[in-house]
């Protein structure tokens, strides 16, 4: 399955992330910076998901985090 989380590198979005990630789904995070992402998900042992740099109040200004081959991604949204 592909999960694309905004918020995952927040107080409640990192551990569902990592939730996530037990079950080997195919994880994206979309984050308006990659320098967080280690820091959030590293200490919980989260590794291999896939950054989309953006920012969800600006949606006209990012660039689609769901890639064009996968067109069935379902969102969870971190809230915290």
């Amino acid at each position: 399955m592909f999960v694309l989380v905004t918020g995952g590198t927040g107080q409640v979005g990192c551990y569902e992330v990592a939730a996530l990630a037990k079950p080997r789904c195919q994880i994206r995070v979309l984050a308006r910076s990659a320098q967080g992402i280690p820091a959030a998900l590293g200490p919980l042992g989260v590794r291999g998901v896939v950054i989309a740099l953006g920012d969800v109040t600006r949606v006209a200004a990012s660039p689609s985090p769901v890639p064009a081959e996968e067109p069935s991604a379902d969102l969870l949204r971190g809230f915290g």
